[in-house]
């Protein structure tokens, strides 16, 4: 048994959110950062089964299907809200309202320098705009994440998957 003096507590910064505004060709990774959210929902899905053998109903996990509620600071000048708000000012749908997204853990990776890290898909659906309180609010629905390692350069995340 461990002792909780000898444990390494991952603190709140240390977990970091990207999103690609970029191209396929040349990425642009923005740090969400300016938030007081980060609650990774990981929604299970299961099937029930009443199998004739059994007393009790039996559960199956499916699948995940992964979300967010997040907001962003409303502030200009900070870049992960300057693309967020004119994604919200265009009000895209479809294949328009999903970005690439990274989700990199202050876990080590496999390699010197690395981190362990999931990449997929993000649909940006935008709830409120609260000039009050200063936030942007959307929820991020993932898809097709996949696990691997991050690597920076210059602060920019580069993600290699899992063989």
């Amino acid at each position: 048994m461990s002792n909780i003096t000898s444990l390494t507590i991952w603190e709140k910064h240390n977990t970091r959110i990207f999103l690609d505004f970029g191209t396929a060709d040349t990425p642009d990774w923005v740090k969400l950062g300016k938030s007081t959210v980060f609650d990774l929902a990981m929604n299970p899905e299961t099937e029930t089964f009443d199998f004739i053998e059994d007393e009790t109903p039996t559960d199956i996990l499916k699948h995940y299907k992964p979300s967010m509620a997040q907001e962003v600071l409303m502030g200009e000048g900070d870049d992960a809200f300057d693309a967020l708000f004119a994604m919200y000012h265009k009000r895209p749908v479809g294949a328009d309202a999903v970005v690439p997204v990274m989700i990199v853990y202050p876990k080590a990776g496999t390699g010197e320098g690395t981190f362990v890290a999931m990449r997929g898909e993000a649909m940006i659906a935008f709830n409120n705009f609260n000039t009050v309180d200063r936030k942007l609010s959307f929820d991020m629905n993932f898809s097709g994440l996949e696990n691997g390692t991050a690597t920076f350069t210059s602060g920019s995340p580069t993600f290699t998957a899992d063989a």
